[in-house]
């Protein structure tokens, strides 16, 4: 009687050791279904934003950084670029030189 009981006892063990790795094989699962679905959504919205950059013209550069990149790093203070800038417009000059009366 005592080892009937025993075994019983050892069997609902068992079983219940059984079902909770059942129940974490269900979660674990559960878990990275959970996982590849954010993954998709995020493939999704970062080839969204891929076609958003493509369908979307990039701005040309206006003149004024244009010009300010030509004529960068020759010292020149910001009121002296826009001044040349000015005369450059005016004057219809090559962006590349600035013109010396600006010194």
């Amino acid at each position: 009687e005592k080892t009937k009981l025993r075994n019983q006892i050892a069997n609902e063990k068992k079983r219940i050791e059984e079902d909770k790795i059942v129940k974490q094989r269900i979660k674990d699962q559960e878990r990275k279904e959970k996982l590849k679905i954010k993954e998709e959504k995020r493939k999704e919205q970062q080839q969204l934003k891929n076609e958003n950059k493509e369908s979307t013209p990039t701005k040309a550069p206006n003149e004024w950084n244009e010009f300010q990149q030509a004529n960068k790093g020759k010292g020149y203070s910001p009121s002296e670029m826009s001044n040349a800038y000015k005369e450059h417009k005016a004057n219809n000059i090559s962006s590349n030189n600035i013109s010396s009366s600006n010194n």
